[in-house]
């Protein structure tokens, strides 16, 4: 199924650092890789969703364990983890305040999309048997999301993104803040330049990981 919106962001660290990728060797902070220890959460509804509550904290880099404290014991089972939108997921509402410990990307706009598509995409492999009466049967094996979207043409910084990992945020409902994010590379550029139009470009993303639904 395909969903579809009207404005989106990329994101991406600080201006002269790598991108969401960690350079195995290289000082963290260097490539916009910053500690957060014990930093306090906040918790949804259902009590079972905690958000880290420093929203500049938000996207906790990939390549690196995040610790996570129930109470300020730390737990290692019975969660896990969104890494783009720094949220622990637990299957019960634990029995005390959750804190957490990691490495966060220090991230910034880098551009901006609208009239944006959004697939989310489950592969499957074949699994027909003997006794399946002719019909094929299928298993799910691997999920996966693509996006495109348009942008207007302001130079040529979009050729050097291609193949980095960004932050993709789509919106459904920008007033509300409802949108969906997550880690994903551009893996395709393509800009047209219509005689009495304004210059367009085409921006193509794919997924690296889950894609989140938000509403907060």
């Amino acid at each position: 199924m395909t969903i579809r919106g009207s404005i989106g962001g990329i994101f991406a660290p600080t201006p002269d650092q790598v991108f969401a990728c960690d350079l195995v060797g290289s000082d963290p902070a260097a490539n916009g890789i910053y500690d957060f220890t014990d930093a306090s959460t906040t918790a949804d509804i259902t009590g079972t969703r905690f958000t880290i509550a420093d929203p500049s904290m938000r996207y906790w880099s990939k390549g690196y364990d995040v610790t996570v404290k129930v109470a300020g014991a730390v737990v290692s089972s019975g969660y896990t983890i969104e890494h783009a939108g720094g949220v622990v997921v637990f299957g019960d509402p634990p029995a005390g305040a959750v804190t957490v410990s990691g490495k966060y990307l220090q991230m910034h706009q880098v551009g901006g999309c609208f009239n944006w598509a959004l697939e989310q995409v489950s592969d499957t492999r074949d699994a027909t048997r003997y006794v399946s009466g002719g019909w094929r049967e299928k298993n799910q094996s691997m999920n996966s999301f693509v996006a495109t979207a348009k942008a207007y043409w302001v130079d040529a910084d979009w050729l050097r993104d291609l193949g980095q990992e960004i932050i993709l945020v789509l919106y459904t409902d920008t007033g509300n803040d409802v949108r969906y994010e997550g880690f994903a590379i551009v893996n395709e550029d393509s800009i047209s330049n219509e005689i009495g139009k304004i210059i367009e470009e085409t921006i193509g993303f794919y997924g690296q990981g889950p894609i989140f639904y938000r509403e907060d």
